[in-house]
């Protein structure tokens, strides 16, 4: 099991959903396939994980570079409410800060998704295999009726 979008992207059941399904799995992967591109400067977001996480860096440098001081909260979804609060100036609430995307919850949802494109594609192939079936039952049936 994969823990980023990009090896799922990788998998076999992506592909052949996109495939079967043109009008959104497809569209869907030309849309992550475009935005790959033009985040990760002209190449496909499922290359070599070194490679993204240097672009993912300079990405966030020029970030840094471009925004003005004391406009820019960089903080982890680990220090809960405090940090952002704090910056965007308002009272920390009395829930606890929600860690719902975690590499868990993620994988997880990968699952449920790999459950659905399982099923997406049995239905849009058995049609075709109830054919094929049909045909070869039919072929042999008549085939042995006509050698008698």
């Amino acid at each position: 099991m994969t823990a980023t979008l990009a090896g799922y992207r990788k998998s076999r059941l992506a592909r052949i959903n996109a495939w079967l399904d043109p009008a959104y799995a497809g569209k869907l992967e030309t849309l992550f396939a475009l935005m790959g591109k033009v985040l990760w400067g002209g190449k496909d977001w499922t290359q070599e994980e070194e490679i993204c996480k240097a672009k993912f860096r300079a990405h966030y440098d020029e970030v840094r570079r471009l925004t003005p001081p004391g406009r820019l909260l960089e903080f982890e979804l680990k220090q809960g409410w405090e940090p952002l609060c704090k910056f965007l100036g308002k009272e920390v609430p009395d829930e606890p800060f929600p860690h719902l995307f975690n590499t868990a919850a993620f994988q997880e949802m990968l699952k449920r998704r790999d459950r659905a494109l399982a099923m997406n594609i049995a239905r849009k192939l058995a049609p075709m295999l109830v054919l094929a079936i049909s045909v070869g039952v039919g072929f042999f049936y008549f085939r042995g009726n006509m050698t008698k």
